[in-house]
């Protein structure tokens, strides 16, 4: 019978460590005793650091103490601050030596970074995961979206920054494609944009994205992944005609649609969704649909705004389980909005 906490397995003490960072850790643990200074200095142990609102002291000492000594341990990076990202790669270089690094999230940065960073990161065997937020507009956007889709094992890249350019026109060999897998786009760009870029993915399952179709040039779309199973779409300028349009060239693969959208009634137009889904999306299985309209007399007619959304009460909708419902809401802006939403089914809990 384990009677005390030493007594606890090493394995356990593993999985205990993975709640906390890594430099807590070797605080609290590394000088207890020889047992635990074994298991904390002189193992195996992944370590995650996190420099997050740190003193310019807090930083080196961390440093100094727990990454110097432990390249080779480190899975897990993360940065929240341009300064402390200034300061750390002016130290260091994110080359070959950081052998277990997977993940790498880099918050807050500045755009003149990025590139120089960005060049070392193709350095790292094992770097899968990728999340960046610039404070400033990217202005060598061609470079940028170079540089990541070179990532030789990225699998999963969230991307937070806004472009100076309107076209993104990638200097790619016809054989350089990315191995990104899950791609997050938390900032609104056009469809060329967009375009441009995923023609280059061809192993996309999950991309969740905000588009826009202003100074959207470009007449079709380029083949994206056949593999892209779940899509999450924020639309706040486009119509149902150009979201139709753009769709069907991916549509028939997929397994989930998340839709956000605004203004343009037609997106309530229940029948038309039917036929668009019956010839189009006949793989779909998940749809979480919202829609939010003003609330005002001169935009919104509202004996038809009902007869529209009684529309998804049919058969159709309700063999798949997909139910909606609408309320009533204020803006911060004290815009008066309608929304319309899905719900999750009512599941009953069988009693036997």
């Amino acid at each position: 019978m384990i009677t005390c906490f030493e007594d606890l397995s090493n394995e356990i003490f593993y999985e205990l460590f993975d709640f906390f960072d890594s430099y807590d850790i070797y605080e609290i643990f590394s000088n207890l005793n020889s047992r635990f200074n074994h298991l904390i200095i002189h193992s195996s142990l992944p370590l995650r650091l996190n420099f997050s609102c740190l003193s310019k002291t807090s930083f080196q000492h961390r440093c100094n103490t727990i990454l110097m000594p432990n390249v080779h341990r480190i899975i897990s990076l993360q940065f929240s601050h341009h300064l402390i990202i200034d300061d750390f790669f002016t130290s260091f270089c994110l080359d070959s030596s950081f052998i277990r690094l997977e993940i790498l999230i880099l918050q807050n940065i500045k755009s003149d970074n990025l590139i120089p960073i960005l060049t070392t990161l193709a350095l790292l065997p094992r770097l899968y995961s990728l999340t960046i937020t610039s404070i400033e507009k990217i202005q060598s956007s061609n470079d940028v979206f170079c540089l990541i889709i070179r990532l030789p094992v990225l699998k999963y890249c969230k991307l937070s920054f806004e472009l100076w350019n309107q076209h993104i026109n990638l200097s790619l060999n016809n054989n350089e494609y990315s191995s990104i897998e899950h791609l997050i786009i938390n900032t609104k760009y056009n469809l060329d944009q967009l375009n441009n870029f995923l023609i280059y993915t061809p192993n996309l399952h999950c991309l969740s994205c905000e588009i826009s179709t202003l100074n959207s040039k470009q007449i079709t779309m380029s083949i994206i992944s056949m593999n892209l199973i779940n899509l999450y779409l924020k639309l706040e300028d486009t119509s149902f005609d150009e979201f139709e349009w753009f769709i069907i060239y991916f549509s028939h693969q997929l397994k989930l649609l998340h839709l956000s959208t605004q203004r343009d009634i037609e997106f309530l137009n229940a029948d038309r969704w039917e036929q668009l889904i019956l010839c189009h999306m006949l793989n779909l299985r998940k749809f979480n649909f919202r829609h939010q309209i003003i609330n005002d007399e001169n935009i919104i007619n509202y004996h038809r705004y009902h007869l529209l959304i009684d529309k998804f009460k049919s058969s159709f909708w309700i063999d798949r389980q997909w139910f909606f419902t609408h309320h009533h809401y204020k803006s911060k802006d004290f815009t008066s909005w309608i929304i319309f939403y899905s719900i999750q089914p009512y599941r009953y809990k069988y009693k036997g």
